[in-house]
């Protein structure tokens, strides 16, 4: 045998890879906005479940902290139903914390639309 080969991989040539479904790794998590804007909830996001740890409750503590400090932007439109001349300022927001499965957003900063 030359040097440099394995014998490990015979007979393994037509195995394929296990499949697995991304989203089925995923944590949905709902955003809550901060006390100025009428709107409770605005949407959801997501986060990869960590792999390797056996118990539910490391698990969640891991997404969660995974999650604290991403920005996410929403017209304030869709933020202040009543305020709808404010279609072209976007709000950003920034998860502060988590509940459960909720996240709690305070504010960031804006910015304005080209169009």
């Amino acid at each position: 045998m030359a040097q440099g080969k394995s014998k490990k991989n015979y007979g393994k040539k037509g195995q394929k890879k296990k499949v697995v479904d991304s989203l089925s790794r995923k944590e949905w998590f709902e955003l809550k906005a901060p006390a100025p804007f009428q709107s409770e909830s605005f949407g959801f996001t997501c986060a990869n479940r960590t792999q390797g740890l056996s118990t539910i409750i490391f698990i969640i503590e891991k997404v969660e902290d995974s999650i604290k400090g991403r920005v996410v932007s929403q017209m304030q439109a869709d933020l202040a139903p009543n305020q709808d001349s404010f279609h072209w300022r976007k709000i950003k927001l920034i998860v502060d914390q988590t509940e459960g499965r909720q996240a709690i957003t305070s504010f960031y900063g804006v910015d304005v639309t080209r169009d």
